[in-house]
């Protein structure tokens, strides 16, 4: 498990966790919340719950600047997600309707 919420971590910041995570077998957990990620950043979440290698269970992105095309970003990578059961969106500026798609498809 990975916290590195509410630790001011930034766009850039983000880019070195997300290689490191990206090619780790053994993280089943992640929480990025309350860093005021930008939409780069969580264009590069979706590609991380998309990916094969990745074994997230969980993953929150709270207060995220996702909005619309983040949020369409990471339901079409639910869709090729089959190990992602917990995902945090509040405060991310995505529509309720895809979020309630993306619970959705995590409980599945």
């Amino acid at each position: 498990e990975l916290d590195f919420s509410s630790c001011a971590l930034q766009d850039e910041g983000f880019d070195v966790l997300f290689t490191f995570v990206k090619n780790r077998t053994n993280i089943r957990s992640l929480d990025v919340s309350a860093n005021h990620l930008k939409l780069a950043s969580v264009l590069k979440v979706a590609d991380l719950i998309r990916s094969r290698s990745s074994s997230l269970q969980a993953i929150k992105i709270e207060n995220a600047d996702a909005g619309k095309v983040g949020g369409l970003a990471i339901l079409k990578a639910m869709q090729l997600n089959f190990q992602l059961c917990t995902i945090g969106l509040s405060s991310t500026g995505i529509d309720r309707e895809t979020v309630k798609k993306i619970e959705a498809m995590a409980m599945e």
